[in-house]
């Protein structure tokens, strides 16, 4: 078990490696394995922490407190987002799909009719804490289940994601029919809780996690392209990069720094306005002709400075608290 400040830290670090990795000109500034790279694990780490909070019974209660927390923002970021989308910025267009996305969260559609595709974090979470919870029941054939069902679907809807060895029509496919992602939270259950098991084993240093990590960025860059060996070096890091990288952050001191607590505490709301702050901020300095490296360290900095805050003034208020985010 982690505690609640180790717990805000590591989110607030996580928070900050998101917002970089959406930053439009990162992939400009450094090679862009570091990039892919950097996509095989820092969301994955999100979906791997609640493993390591005290079990909390299955019931109704805790359902719906999760759905609020989590499907409520979901609902109305998607249905804000797309009305922009569709009036503003004329990029969709309302059939089916725009509800078989929503109620999907479809990470192959989502920016097609959001603009953005960043929301599909969300319903695979809820998916998860539920399945997480039905798994503390302690059925055992129930739970041989999930564990089988869970490692086909992290290897299927996590490691081969868009590359996969055959048609990827197939996980298009496959997420149409996956209810609040319920295919990719199945898989994220797996993965968390192999490496809470793991954790729990084995005392990983922190230097042999950091190699891993190490290997595979270098390895990414190396053989980035449409080559087998950059498929093979690309699942490899999708599927172990995510216990590495939590098992580096479990021996990281920075949850002393009341910086990345702060971002931590609003990692939620900060996730659900990064995004359009990102765009608005990433096209006003395009147009400045700024060298990449400096656009890419001020947007960062601007882009996270003004979604903490953002979010920061909404939470203080507790009308916007109660209406945005469930909370009292």
């Amino acid at each position: 078990m982690i505690s609640r400040e180790q717990s805000a830290a590591l989110k607030g670090l996580l928070i900050c490696l998101v917002v970089l990795g959406h930053n439009v000109f990162f992939s400009e500034v450094l090679h862009t394995g570091c990039w892919v790279w950097l996509y095989s694990f820092h969301v994955a780490c999100f979906f791997i922490l609640p493993f390591f909070y005290p079990e909390r019974e299955l019931s109704w209660q805790r359902i719906k407190k999760n759905a609020w927390r989590l499907l409520w923002p979901y609902t109305y970021m998607f249905v804000s987002l797309f009305l922009v989308n569709y009036f503003i910025r004329k990029e969709t267009t309302v059939d089916w799909g725009l509800v078989n996305t929503y109620l999907t969260g479809n990470q192959y559609r989502l920016k097609d009719y959001a603009g953005f595709q960043y929301l599909w974090f969300l319903p695979p979470m809820f998916s998860m804490l539920v399945i997480k919870d039905v798994y503390s029941l302690g059925k055992k054939a129930l739970n041989r289940f999930l564990l089988v069902a869970g490692g086909v679907c992290f290897i299927i809807a996590w490691v081969f994601f868009f590359l996969a060895p055959y048609s990827i029509s197939v996980n298009v496919t496959l997420a149409q029919y996956s209810i609040l992602s319920c295919m990719l939270g199945l898989g994220m259950f797996f993965i968390g809780h192999v490496t809470s098991r793991i954790v729990n084993k084995w005392n990983i240093s922190g230097w042999c996690c950091a190699g891993i990590l190490a290997v595979s960025l270098l390895a990414t860059c190396i053989s980035f392209g449409e080559s087998a060996t950059y498929y093979m070096t690309h699942w490899v890091s999708r599927a172990v990069c995510p216990i590495a990288a939590f098992c580096l952050l479990l021996n990281w001191r920075g949850y002393n720094l009341p910086i990345f607590r702060k971002l931590g505490e609003l990692s939620l709301p900060i996730y659900l306005f990064h995004q359009p702050v990102n765009y608005v901020t990433g096209t006003l300095l395009a147009s400045w002709d700024l060298p990449p490296a400096v656009s890419l360290a001020v947007s960062f900095v601007f882009v996270l400075t003004v979604s903490y805050f953002l979010s920061k003034l909404l939470t203080l208020n507790r009308f916007t608290s109660k209406v945005l985010f469930a909370k009292s």
